[in-house]
């Protein structure tokens, strides 16, 4: 369920280089998505990794969409963006 992916063609340009990828991606998701708190990315070759926590599975996939409309993007592997379980009522 941690792999997805996208067209690395296409999207939103964040960077120009691999070595400023990282930075930029976690820079734009912390300023464009609330109830998400990404402690680590790491990009390699068109994928990106991504470390933290969302309030929830929703929030989570939001960020996942997000990332993976970057230009340069190809797969998005997000097994550490992890969210609670609900709540037992």
């Amino acid at each position: 369920m941690g792999l997805f992916d996208f067209a690395k063609d296409v999207g939103r340009q964040l960077f120009d280089t691999d070595a400023e990828a990282a930075d930029n991606i976690k820079e734009h998701l912390a300023i464009r998505m609330t109830g998400v708190e990404v402690s680590s990315v790491e990009f390699d070759d068109g994928i990106a990794t991504i470390c933290g926590t969302c309030v929830n599975e929703a929030t989570r996939n939001s960020a996942v969409l997000m990332v993976g409309d970057i230009k340069g993007v190809e797969k998005v592997i997000a097994d550490e963006l992890t969210f609670p379980p609900p709540a037992v009522e």
